[in-house]
């Protein structure tokens, strides 16, 4: 039974940092409560997306290709533009941005998008159809809008956050949810959503997670847990580790010596004994393992 468990766990711990990347297509929407098995090129309603380098779908039917000949990027057999394209990609609404080779420079369908007359080196497109980008001096945009950045410049492409205060890993900076926010920190480790600061001003973002809904779930090191700007947890205890479920709850573990795993404001029973590790499953059910090895559901022993 104990592998069993060690088994169990592994293969979470595979799908939790080998899958993501594998299923990324042009929706860059982040959301940690998506099921980790989903196949993101497959839409709400049943339909398959194609993605390729030249051809490109939308979950409405829409098809955007790219004639490498002519130069010319269409969408549904109507010429977009008649010049090189570097990239484009298509939301899953259908909306369709490219960049030229030119500059190089972002287009939506109507035309070039504000970027302070700056080359735009990343765009993300989201499930909604909006798009966010940076420009090489660090300035962001959202729908063509700049949106403020606090008083520093925002990381090119990744910020280095350290994760609850073990490891170091690369949090892709910035990011946009599936309704379309700009999710971002600045140079000066301020975390802002779609303009607007939302982390305390005293402390700085160390571990962050994002719903379905764009709502931002982060840690901050004074072991605070807040959800947007409201605070779930005071820091009593250090945090170890906290999931989202795909029903939208947030469980966290802490460093105390007993009930240490918490769903909400609930306490999750483990006996007397201390939780090491847990995980939501694809029902919303939260299994964890105590100490001893004894496995654990929704505050209930289910086996050694």
């Amino acid at each position: 039974m104990q592998k069993s468990i060690l088994i169990f766990f592994a293969f979470w711990f595979c799908i939790l940092f080998l899958a993501n990347p594998v299923f990324s297509f042009d929706d860059d929407s982040t959301d940690d409560t998506r099921s980790l098995l989903e196949i993101r090129t497959i839409c709400n309603n049943g339909r398959t997306v194609i993605d390729s380098d030249l051809n490109r779908s939308s979950c409405q039917g829409d098809n955007a290709y790219l004639n490498q000949l002519q130069s010319a990027l269409f969408k549904n057999d109507k010429e977009l533009i008649h010049k090189d394209i570097l990239d484009f990609k298509i939301a899953r609404n259908g909306n369709v941005f490219y960049r030229t080779e030119i500059g190089p420079y972002l287009y939506s369908e109507q035309g070039q998008l504000n970027s302070n007359g700056s080359i735009v080196t990343l765009f993300l497109v989201s499930s909604s159809g909006d798009v966010v980008y940076l420009n090489d001096r660090g300035d962001i945009f959202k729908n063509g809008v700049e949106l403020n950045r606090g008083p520093a410049r925002i990381p090119v492409r990744f910020a280095k956050i350290r994760f609850l205060g073990e490891r170091i890993i690369l949090f892709q900076n910035p990011v946009v949810s599936r309704n379309g926010k700009a999710i971002y920190i600045n140079d000066a480790g301020q975390l802002l959503v779609d303009g607007n600061r939302i982390d305390p001003k005293t402390g700085n973002v160390v571990a962050l997670r994002l719903n379905s809904e764009g709502d931002v779930y982060f840690i901050d090191d004074n072991n605070r847990l807040y959800r947007n700007t409201q605070r779930l947890f005071d820091g009593r205890f250090r945090i170890l580790e906290f999931q989202l479920s795909n029903t939208g709850q947030v469980a966290y573990l802490t460093d105390a010596i007993s009930n240490n795993l918490f769903l909400e404001d609930q306490v999750l029973s483990a006996g007397s004994q201390k939780v090491v590790r847990f995980n939501f499953d694809s029902s919303g059910d939260i299994i964890y393992q105590d100490e001893l090895g004894r496995l654990w559901k929704n505050g209930q022993q289910i086996g050694y």
